[in-house]
């Protein structure tokens, strides 16, 4: 038996772009949904993390659309966790329609100390056989945004956390696409840093790209699209 996890999944027609593609905020939401019943599932989800002082947090994210999503289609959400080393875990997703693959993406994450928010060595098991495939074998790109210009900034609301009291990680993604718009066919996201409740972010943006910064100039996140 492979360690996966698959769910059904389909996206209300508010959850597309102009162009007709799922927003990113709306497919980072299902990936997040899919990996969080997996890890609860598999007895290493948030409450037996936090019982313990840990959580876990994600660092990359990358999506790329390789067939087209209609509103309300009935699909299927498919995630396997890849175990990479002691501080880092990968793991991919892909949306399919039947046999047919729409959407391939991968995340990379690891396991912090609740408090410090310093990644901590683990070691985590999903039940199952781990399967060799990877979304991307050549890993997800580190982003290291210039030459972007300020276009206004965002303060941190109370509906923009999670229930770690920090902003959720599709909010980043929702800003990424005020400040580029449009549907995207290839999405990579970076996260830096956390934000909370009333932190003000610095939005930046260029061709392709989107980023957050603090005022003392500390990246929180970054995007690139095609």
């Amino acid at each position: 038996m492979t360690a996966e996890y698959k769910m059904p999944i389909s996206f209300k027609e508010c959850c597309f772009a102009e162009e007709g593609k799922p927003t990113a905020s709306a497919l980072l939401h299902a990936f997040q949904e899919a990996a969080t019943a997996h890890a609860d599932q598999a007895h290493v989800g948030f409450d037996e993390l936090i019982s313990k002082g840990l959580i876990w947090v994600v660092t990359k994210i990358r999506y790329e659309l390789t067939g087209n999503i209609a509103p309300d289609e009935e699909l299927s959400l498919v995630t396997y966790p890849i175990p990479v080393g002691s501080l880092i875990y990968q793991r991919d997703f892909y949306i399919y329609r039947d046999d047919k693959m729409l959407t391939r993406a991968s995340s990379q994450w690891c396991i912090a100390d609740y408090n410090t928010r310093r990644a901590v060595q683990t070691h985590v098991d999903f039940p199952g056989e781990y399967t060799q495939e990877r979304a991307f074998p050549q890993g997800i790109q580190r982003l290291r945004p210039k030459d972007l210009s300020v276009v206004g900034r965002r303060k941190i609301q109370q509906e923009d956390l999670d229930r770690n009291g920090h902003t959720n990680n599709c909010r980043y993604a929702d800003m990424a696409q005020e400040l580029i718009g449009g549907g995207f066919t290839d999405f990579t996201i970076n996260f830096a840093h956390e934000t909370r409740l009333g932190d003000e972010i610095l939005l930046l943006s260029g061709p392709g790209m989107a980023a957050g910064n603090l005022e003392d100039g500390r990246m929180v996140f970054a995007v690139t699209v095609k």
